[in-house]
């Protein structure tokens, strides 16, 4: 598939050889490539040319399991003829590596590498539609790539073509065996983190993420249905992303739509319908109580609302359709039968307790990406819900000093992932939402974590930074309960409390690059033993910066021995009990 009008696919490159030399089975100018996990790759000359050898690290040789995925890669490669996937040789033994999948090498850089180097709109269509076409040439033999990213997306240099490559978390529906969850979380679908069955629209919704990657602001609405929650509301083929994406380029259309959408706004601007509540069915028999005001539809209440619910983006009512942009205060409060809940694109107020005591809504929730408020208590005390997701890029939350929270007493929710493509986490958010959370995935992209957003995190274990996070903001991660805290290179600047009062924490580690440590940060500080800076250079404190000497009485100070006299020479750290390593 092609987005442009040509079609033109180079073919697999291989380096100009001379016309002499000698053929041999020999395996010459042999160079390890660093990899991930199970695998060890070499790219080598044989017969002239360079191929890629991919087998096992030394410490999984011997194991039948790692072997038995490695030949199911095989099995699961030698399938595959088309000129934007890796082509797969043989699979044999080679001295020096044992059993290998012996596949061509492909001299390109990343998907995201590429992107980089800012490559022209028609570039970029034209990968989109052979990573299209390839997707389409798999699913055709019933294979589920499982891990569809960046970094197994290659551009070749000569010709910007896509290749992809490494299936090695790839399935099909022949195989019985062998099928452990596996995935990359940036890209990875909702079933696959809810550990469920997969099929062709798991990729599909991996593809909507790359999309998003190659094309930040156009083909929205195509991205946005590829990552849709519920898998039915996907696209169900890669022929049929295709077609959406193409009919997005008739414009013609487009201006079609446009006018007839400034017609109905004009008609809003001009009337500004309001109505009288009134019922509104949608699903499976699910009835909604709905109002229209100032041209806008508002879900005010529920009568009969059971299992899962996927609220609509636009309420019919007489001959006109509004868009749904707010769920009202206390809309479906222990509403205990509905156990999932997805969000319309339109979307963008949730007033307060308007899901509080759903006991039994679970699964991952998904604040989508045009939401812009949410009021106080709004998912309180709803026990079986597991993660939460962040892709609004524009969320702001009521202050109220007399009323905190939107998460309070849900227990099992576990996970909190901020979206790549959210620049700036809003204050607040999550805020005492005290006992469930064990781990916050912030994803690349992300640069600002507004005030106490995730602060009062009780059982808070891990926090996976992304490199393009510089600071951290004021009472950011206030009060949370981890007990080891490593902060990355990256970091240059901890405002006042940004880690302040972590009272259960015993280690404390700031990366390289830190140069200002702000008041509080190490106050409150209970049980701590050990801080440890990596930097050099002694970053810039304040006098109550190490108040924690008054609960935590001489906790072991560690610096770089060469830059200790350094760190002495400031009164602030002379104070300390500090030694060099």
């Amino acid at each position: 598939m092609n987005l442009d009008v040509d079609d033109m696919t180079s073919g697999r490159l291989m380096p100009e050889t001379s016309t002499q030399y000698i053929s041999t089975d020999a395996i010459s100018d042999r160079e390890e490539i660093a990899s991930e996990g199970y695998s060890r790759l070499m790219r080598g000359v044989r017969y002239g040319m360079y191929f890629m050898f991919k087998g096992l690290k030394e410490q999984y040789v011997h194991d039948p399991v790692y072997h038995n995925l490695l030949r199911k890669e095989f099995e699961i490669m030698v399938q595959m003829d088309h000129p934007n996937i890796v082509r797969v040789y043989s699979f044999e033994e080679i001295e020096g590596m044992g059993i290998c999948i012996v596949m061509e090498w492909i001299d390109g850089m990343p998907l995201d590498t590429w992107l980089a180097t800012h490559p022209s709109a028609a570039s970029r269509r034209r990968v989109v539609g052979q990573l299209l076409d390839a997707m389409k040439h798999w699913h055709s033999h019933q294979v589920v790539h499982r891990d569809l990213k960046p970094s197994n997306i290659l551009v070749t240099r000569n010709g910007a073509n896509v290749r992809v490559i490494d299936f090695g978390l790839a399935d099909a529906d022949q195989y019985a065996v062998l099928k452990e969850p596996a995935y990359t979380l940036s890209y990875a679908s909702p079933e696959q983190l809810e550990g469920g069955e997969l099929d062709c629209r798991s990729d599909i919704y991996s593809f909507g993420r790359l999309l998003r990657l190659i094309f930040p602001r156009r083909y929205r609405a195509v991205a946005a249905r590829c990552c849709r929650h519920r898998r039915e509301q996907r696209y169900p083929s890669a022929e049929a992303v295709y077609a959406a994406l193409k009919r997005r380029m008739w414009l013609p259309i487009v201006a079609v739509v446009l006018l007839l959408a400034a017609m109905v706004g004009l008609w809003q601007v001009l009337f500004h319908f309001d109505s009288q509540q009134f019922s509104y069915t949608v699903g499976d028999n699910q009835v909604l109580q709905v109002k229209i005001v100032d041209s806008e539809a508002i879900v005010v209440g529920c009568d009969t609302v059971a299992g899962d619910l996927v609220l609509p983006d636009r309420v019919r009512h007489g001959l006109f359709c509004y868009p749904l942009r707010e769920i009202g205060y206390r809309a479906f409060f222990q509403c205990k039968d509905l156990t999932k809940v997805s969000f319309p694109s339109t979307l963008r107020r949730i007033e307060d307790e308007a899901f509080a005591s759903c006991i039994n809504l679970g699964d991952t929730l998904l604040l989508t990406e045009d939401l812009e408020y949410l009021g106080d208590h709004v998912f309180d005390n709803c026990e079986q819900l597991k993660a939460c997701r962040v892709e609004s890029r524009r969320l702001h939350v009521k202050k109220d000093p007399d009323k905190y929270g939107r998460f309070g007493n849900n227990i099992s929710m576990k996970d909190i992932i901020v979206d790549g493509n959210v620049d700036s986490l809003c204050e607040h958010l999550f805020e005492w939402a005290y006992w469930g959370v064990t781990d916050i995935w912030l994803e690349e992209g992300l640069t600002h974590l507004g005030e106490r957003s995730l602060s009062e995190l009780y059982n808070l274990e891990r926090i996976h930074f992304p490199s393009t996070l510089k600071k951290i903001d004021q009472s950011c991660f206030y009060g949370c309960g981890i007990r080891r805290l490593i902060i990355p290179d990256q970091i240059e600047e901890i405002e006042t409390y940004g880690i302040g009062v972590m009272f259960n924490c015993r280690y404390v580690e700031f990366g390289r690059g830190l140069k200002f440590l702000g008041p509080g940060n190490l106050y409150g500080y209970r049980n701590l033993d050990t801080v440890v800076f990596r930097s050099t250079e002694p970053p810039t404190v304040t006098a109550t910066t190490f108040n924690f000497v008054q609960e935590s009485p001489n906790p072991l100070v560690l610096v770089p021995a060469e830059a200790l006299e350094r760190y002495l020479a400031d009164t602030n750290f002379a104070k300390l009990n500090i030694k060099g390593y």
